[in-house]
């Protein structure tokens, strides 16, 4: 046990195979040590090898041994795999029957490889063997059909979760993963409405990934549905949204920052622009390349400076620390020609 908790899998093993020589015979025990080991060193066919080996040894292995198996392979991809070890747990006449993590990682490799009606067919089975699914299984059921583009479904089971038939404590990543899909299919407003209901729920929650996730979707839903969205409107309910995150005690990122610079500068509105560059400066924001560049562009369309150059040489010294030369220099900004890029939408695109 102390050479897997050390992660020093070769002197465990050698341990081992001392052990099967000796007196000392492994048991259940050392054989669930060292297959968990093996699976969490991304070495899950040597751990399934020790399943049949102590299988032959006449020792039946627990739902500790099949859940860290079950894990591994559908961790590397092999849900197949996985999927087999947890019908033949369900078959098993004797012994512990899987609980709801097992499940969940079922569950999770599925939907990670789309296959999300085969991931809700399982959580049937679960509730009709009596194990209750959590928060963690609704979860990542929301995140498989949101992904799988099922966002009707997804809004289904919503509702589902916020009836009384459900005693489910949401958390932050339940809301995010109905908005994030939301949003990706311009439903901006859909997600505002998830976004209420979870800001009356528990505000202080939120987090900085729920933020950019409407912030973003806002400004590509106003890029999206012209015809239907004003782009000052849209702008304005993000620009709201950022002043609630920071009224919340939130620290705004580089990609909120680049989402709303990308939206103002489409605008031309270049107090905007100026004020959130300050206010990058102020909160001591480290540009990366994708907000250099959004920066670049927004000053290059602009029609004057203003106090940019007050701007330009704090955020030049914060961005030396970066890695991979993502840095802004402020005397290459300042040469640019105001009319290099008329229009942001390539950079909007990207």
């Amino acid at each position: 046990v102390g050479f897997c908790k050390a992660k020093r899998l070769v002197e465990a093993r050698v341990l081992f195979e001392v052990m099967k020589g000796g007196d000392f015979r492994p048991n259940l025990v050392t054989y669930s040590v060292l297959i968990d080991c093996y699976c969490k060193s991304g070495e899950v066919g040597e751990g399934f090898s020790l399943l049949e080996e102590m299988e032959r040894e006449g020792l039946k292995a627990d739902v500790f041994v099949h859940s860290s198996l079950i894990s591994a392979f559908c961790g590397e991809g092999d849900v197949e795999k996985g999927r087999e070890l947890f019908d033949e747990m369900l078959m098993r006449k004797e012994g512990e029957e899987p609980g709801t993590l097992t499940y969940n990682v079922v569950v999770n490799g599925l939907c990670k490889e789309d296959r999300v009606d085969d991931a809700l067919r399982v959580v049937e089975m679960m509730a009709k063997k009596g194990k209750k699914p959590d928060v963690v299984t609704y979860n990542t059921l929301l995140k498989g059909l949101c992904g799988a583009a099922k966002i009707d479904e997804a809004m289904e089971l919503w509702k589902l979760l916020l009836s009384e038939k459900f005693h489910v404590k949401l958390d932050v990543f339940t809301f995010n993963n109905l908005i994030q899909g939301l949003c990706k299919e311009g439903r901006v407003h859909d997600a505002a409405m998830i976004h209420y209901s979870m800001v009356e729920m528990w505000l202080q929650d939120v987090d900085v990934v729920f933020f950019n996730i409407i912030i973003d979707g806002t400004l590509k839903a106003g890029m999206l549905n012209l015809p239907r969205f004003s782009k000052l409107g849209m702008l304005y309910e993000a620009m709201a949204l950022y002043e609630k995150m920071v009224s919340c005690g939130h620290v705004p990122d580089v990609v909120v920052f680049d989402s709303l610079l990308k939206g103002y500068g489409l605008k031309g509105e270049t107090e905007k622009i100026i004020s959130l560059l300050h206010q990058m400066a102020d909160k001591d924001v480290v540009p990366d390349s994708k907000l250099t560049s959004t920066i670049l562009a927004c000053l290059c369309h602009m029609s004057r400076d203003l106090d940019v150059e007050t701007i330009l040489p704090k955020l030049s010294q914060q961005s030396e620390h970066t890695s991979k030369g993502a840095t802004i220099k402020c005397h290459e900004l300042l040469m640019k020609p105001n009319n290099v890029h008329p229009e942001l939408k390539l950079y909007v695109a990207q």
